[in-house]
This record gives structure tokens, sequence and C-alpha cells, in this order.
């Protein structure tokens, strides 16, 4: 009986963690398409300012 419950005790555990992992590969995800399209809007700036001289 005790085998049981530290069984499924494991696998809850197991599951919440995951859950918490799965949100935070998602913020780093989005957070990198932020960061990814500030980039291209700087370069953009960047770039058509050298391109007016």
């Amino acid at each position: 009986m005790a085998n049981r419950l530290i069984a499924m005790i494991a696998l809850l555990v197991t599951g919440y963690l995951s859950d918490g992992n799965r949100r935070n590969e998602e913020a780093i995800a989005y957070t990198s398409e932020r960061i990814g399209g500030k980039r291209t809007a700087a370069e953009l700036v960047t770039d058509s300012g050298q391109n007016q001289s």
C-alpha cells in the first residue's frame, strides 16, 4: 500500500514540475522572439540611417 502511495505522489510531483518547466520554456521562447524583433527593428533603423548619407 505504501509503495502505491509513494508512486502516486512521485507521479504528481513529476507532472507538477513538468508543467512548470513547460511554462518556463514558453516564457523564454516569447522573450527571445521579442528580443529578435527589437534587434531586427534596430538593424532596419541603423541601415536606413546609413543609406541616407
